[in-house]
């Protein structure tokens, strides 16, 4: 839905700069016809050296018209409003408006002050209560007060304002909204679009706007000490927008944070964000080169968001406050292909040709000694052990012992240590592992090992190890350094009982089984949406919506049902393509059937779908929007071990499903 709309918007704005382009070019002709006809007698011939003045002054003219356009000053004195009709009627480029303290409601426009507004303005729009504004650069609209003057609308389907074609335009101490029941919006608070260099400070943007700002070709946009709160999609949205910056400003209890679409290069800096919910930063340009997107928060608070997801490669933090338990989330993406390479090493490690010198010996090891139990035995966390900030990367097994620990060096994944049955660590808390291995039949070995601050090194804490005296019996030693030799140690007063009485303090992690991500048992997907086989003990649970695509021999009957209301979900034919040598499977996707679309679903309305599964391969996928419009993708596939459907999350790439390797 935002996609189609962000589209839109698009061609409606090209189509205006068309037109308007054609009425210059014709009004540009007529003087031209005009000029030749009317004037040509009285033209005379002017000396070159004061025609050639004339030319350099016109070029000099020329190179500051688009100066005089953004930078000019008011060419008069304020304008003071105290009303909507009044507001509407000052309208114009260059001009200073002043607004008294008030509420000026654009749905409460009468006809007669629509028609006394000026040319800058669409009449439409302000029909809809919507303040369209167009081809007004230079325009300042500025609160007597700060926060005294409230600009809203009572239609959820109009913007409370629009800029089109303004340079240079500031917005400045005024509270923007939409003063409706929450849930009933689908427009922004303001939009921009093709408006460079404009200014939006001390303002208030509120929802339940879809988008608190939605920019389009608006370079050079600042918005400075600036609240945007209680937006139903996001906080803000950049298309194809650069040197944007968002200075001392506040986002909170917003219902989604930030959007991107096209080359957009944003900073948000000095900013408190707060109290939202939703992904951190949802990305339009699926399949498209990520160099030309960057958002850098810096100096930026982040407290009590909800389900922020990952950061993705095209966020940089520098110098934020990021409580420890949101440092999981941002480290996230930098983990997702290691995680992926782990989990197809657990599923499959006797299929492994290119095993790593470092970090997967002990993954293998203990994977093939489970057998088909190590994908719901082993898994992975994502947690900053060290307390620097910066989240680590444990794989292991869900019972204690630790394969393989990674942290965050210049925001690329760096090994710290691997263990396996021979040399294995065990988490302790508070940075500190326990260690136990063996060096040789007669030597063994237990101490307790700590992350250095920047995790990326383990120091030892103290170390015992057994070893053979000369005339061969057990003899205990212990160092600080953790090496194993008696030479570079001290005898411990322990005896060999003592030391095989020693009982390890470490503790299990919470790992995720790799079972767990990748395919999700339907019945327990973390989507809304969940599929399952229908069955004769659920007919009468159930109102259902039927659809048959197949009533032929081995036809099967699934059930479609969400536990919120989500829209545009889609049942998907999938066709393989392409299988890649990682195992990535790329597939064409088709509208199942002309009654495969259903524009809401909810609790109330499962759906019934009789069809048949052909093969082992992918046949069928699923696709909705949740409530911050955001679109997941699914594809359905069935059990190996107990033939129930499971969930297989995909990327969409324009033109069907990407299903990444590691199920």
């Amino acid at each position: 839905m935002i996609l189609c709309k962000m589209l839109r918007r698009e061609n409606e704005n090209k189509e205006d700069a068309m037109r308007r382009w054609s009425k210059l070019c014709l009004l540009l002709l007529l003087m031209t016809v005009l000029t030749g006809c009317s004037l040509e007698p009285l033209k005379r011939q002017k000396p070159e050296q004061e025609t050639q003045q004339e030319t350099e002054q016109e070029t000099k003219e020329n190179l500051h018209v688009e100066e005089r356009e953004t930078n000019a000053v008011e060419i008069s004195d304020p304008i003071i409003v105290s009303t909507t009709a009044e507001l509407i009627k000052a309208i114009a480029p260059q001009t200073h408006i002043i607004l008294k303290a008030g509420t000026y409601n654009f749905s409460s426009l009468t006809e007669d002050e629509i028609a006394e507004s000026g040319s800058y303005l669409n009449p439409d729009s302000l029909r809809q209560g919507e303040l369209s504004v167009c081809n007004a650069p230079g325009l300042i609209l500025e609160a007597e007060e700060s926060g005294t003057v409230r600009l809203i609308t009572e239609n959820g389907y109009a913007d409370v304002m629009t800029i089109s074609l303004c340079d240079g335009m500031v917005l400045k101490g005024m509270i923007l909204g939409h003063e409706i029941e929450k849930g009933h919006c689908d427009a922004y608070v303001l939009e921009l679009s093709e408006s460079h260099n404009v200014t939006v400070e001390d303002c208030g943007l509120f929802g339940c706007g879809t988008y608190g700002i939605w920019a389009q070709d608006a370079s050079g946009l600042s918005v400075i000490g600036t609240d945007i709160y209680e937006c139903t999609s996001g906080i803000f949205c950049m298309a194809y927008t650069t040197d944007a910056t968002f200075d001392n400003c506040r986002f909170y209890d917003n219902d989604g944070m930030f959007a991107v679409w096209g080359e957009s290069k944003v900073l948000v800096r000095d900013t408190e964000i707060s109290g939202n919910r939703g992904e951190l930063l949802y990305n339009f340009n699926i399949g498209e080169d990520l160099d030309i997107i960057r958002i850098t928060f810096q100096g930026c608070d982040f407290r009590d968001n909800q389900d922020i997801g990952s950061s993705f490669d095209f966020v940089t933090f520098v110098d934020c406050d990021i409580p420890f338990d949101s440092v999981s989330d941002f480290s996230g993406t930098a983990y997702d292909n290691l995680i992926e390479r782990y989990r197809s090493l657990v599923t499959h490690p006797y299929m492994v040709e290119d095993i790593a010198e470092y970090g997967e010996f002990g993954v293998i090891e203990s994977a093939r000694a489970m057998g088909d139990d190590a994908v719901y035995e082993m898994g992975y966390l994502i947690e900053d052990l060290s307390g620097d900030g910066i989240a680590e990367l444990v794989v292991g097994e869900t019972d204690g012992p630790i394969n393989a620990l990674f942290t965050l060096v210049d925001g690329e994944p760096q090994l710290v240590f691997e263990g396996w049955s021979r040399s294995s660590y065990v988490y302790m808390g508070g940075g500190y592992f326990y260690y136990y291995g063996s060096n040789s039949a007669a030597e063994s070995g237990q101490g307790i090992f700590y992350l250095t601050e920047d995790a990326t090194t383990l120091e030892c804490d103290s170390f015992l190890f057994t070893g053979l005296n000369s005339e061969g019996d057990f003899v205990v030693y212990c160092n600080e350094s953790g090496s194993w030799d008696p030479e570079e140690s001290t005898k411990s007063d322990k005896t060999i009982e003592d030391f095989w009485a020693l009982d390890s303090p470490g503790e299990a992690l919470p790992l995720t089984p790799f079972s767990d991500s990748g395919n999700l048992n339907a019945g327990e997907s973390k989507s809304p949406v969940e599929v399952r086989y229908l069955t004769e003990s659920l007919l009468g649970e159930y109102d259902l919506d039927r659809v048959t695509l197949y009533d032929g021999p081995d036809a099967c009957c699934i059930l479609l049902t969400s536990d919120s209301w989500v829209s545009s979900l889609n049942l998907w034919s999938l066709f393989v393509e392409d299988v890649g040598d990682d195992g990535t499977i790329t597939c064409s996707a088709t509208l199942a059937g002309e009654d495969c679309h259903w524009d809401t679903v909810t609790p109330d309305t499962p759906i019934a779908v009789q069809l048949i599964f052909p093969g082992d391969l992918p046949a069928y996928g699923i696709s909705y929007e949740d409530q911050q419009g955001v679109l997941h993708c699914y594809a359905i596939e069935i059990s190996g071990e107990d033939g129930s459907l499971l969930l297989r999350e995909a990327d969409f790439n324009g033109n069907g499903f990407v299903l990444h390797a590691g199920w």
